[in-house]
């Protein structure tokens, strides 16, 4: 797959420098083809039944092949669901998916390929499970109002 895109030289006109428009080719290093990876259900290497972040490695010469430079890793952090977008522990990764040194060894291998790497950080949110948003719940209980050192971090109707 190549893609282009058309750029114009700016001096004035809405012409390259001969009258014809310039052409960009995309696949540079300052643009990214990325593949999104859902890990939970790409590639399985311990057999459980749910694909971790070794599944992902092992198909690293798969997706250079399909002409990605990158790939973004759907969120990873411990979470009590399967999507893992109600993240429980943002210094870890989750257990069904691997450890940490696993995803140091992907950054790695993915970074010999010349891949680039990004994960889906979910900030905007957390679990219920979260020890923020339980402390938080324990203090309006204890106090019947917001507060406490994680108060601000979730909006309370109370």
């Amino acid at each position: 797959m190549i893609s282009t895109l058309s750029a114009c030289k700016n001096n004035g006109n809405n012409n390259g420098e001969d009258g014809e428009e310039a052409t960009l080719n995309i696949i540079d290093d300052n643009y990214r083809n990325w593949y999104e990876i859902f890990v939970h259900s790409f590639y399985d290497t311990n057999n459980d039944g749910i694909g971790d972040l070794n599944g992902v490695t092992a198909k690293l010469d798969y997706v250079k092949e399909m002409g990605f430079n990158g790939i973004w890793l759907m969120p990873i952090h411990p979470s009590p669901t399967y999507h893992k977008y109600d993240v429980t522990d943002y210094y870890a990764i989750d257990s069904d998916y691997g450890t940490l040194e696993d995803f140091k060894n992907l950054v790695d291998e993915a970074h010999k390929r010349g891949i680039r790497v990004i994960i889906d950080l979910v900030v905007n949110h957390t679990s219920n499970s979260h020890p923020w948003f339980k402390e938080a719940c324990s203090h309006i209980r204890s106090n019947g109002e917001p507060g406490g050192e994680y108060g601000d971090f979730y909006n309370f109707r109370v």
